[in-house]
């Protein structure tokens, strides 16, 4: 009986992302507000954070960020390939497919602001900000290793918002 409620609960989970109703998943999802409870995740962090941990932190940002992608550079030309989505708390499983892109070369934890629809559009997710209303920042977190985080807050929210995550992930120390 377990096993076929475990088979269930899997099903539920594995479903493709094309199945997927974003505009329901935007209605039912609510950003939590407490930006303490972002910097309180460098807690749960304290200790180094290796190359398949960085996953385990991207995931605790789906409740702060409307959409996520946690992106890894693939090879020495630069290019960099999504490894991890989210939108709106659904993580998304298919990303075979995805372009690879050209991120800027920032420092280390430097937060660059970049056009939400646009960063979508290269990825043919523009269905994710329907109503164009996303700003997006960029993240650098090791060599390899990069967050790019949307939200739709508004100013001076955001930039708390923003802030927070900054200090958050400056506290972590990150595996090279």
């Amino acid at each position: 009986m377990i096993k076929k409620w475990n088979e269930k609960v899997e099903k539920m989970f594995e479903q493709p992302n094309n199945t997927v109703d974003f505009e329901e998943l935007k209605k039912s999802y609510h950003i939590t507000s407490d930006n303490q409870q972002l910097e309180n995740i460098s807690y749960i962090f304290s200790s180094v954070v290796k190359k398949e941990d960085i996953a385990l932190l991207f995931t605790q940002l789906s409740s702060f960020f409307e959409v996520g992608f946690m992106l890894e550079k693939t090879s020495s030309t630069g290019l960099c390939t999504a490894s991890q989505i989210f939108a709106y708390s659904k993580h998304l499983s298919q990303l075979d497919g995805l372009k690879t892109i050209r991120l800027p070369n920032a420092d280390l934890f430097q937060v660059m602001k970049t056009n939400a629809i646009s960063f979508l559009t290269k990825f043919g997710l523009e269905h994710l900000d329907s109503e164009k209303k996303m700003t997006g920042f960029f993240v650098r977190l090791t060599q390899n290793h990069s967050f790019v985080v949307m939200s739709a807050l508004a100013e001076p929210w955001l930039q708390l918002r923003i802030e927070s995550l900054q200090k958050t992930l400056m506290r972590v120390h990150f595996d090279s």
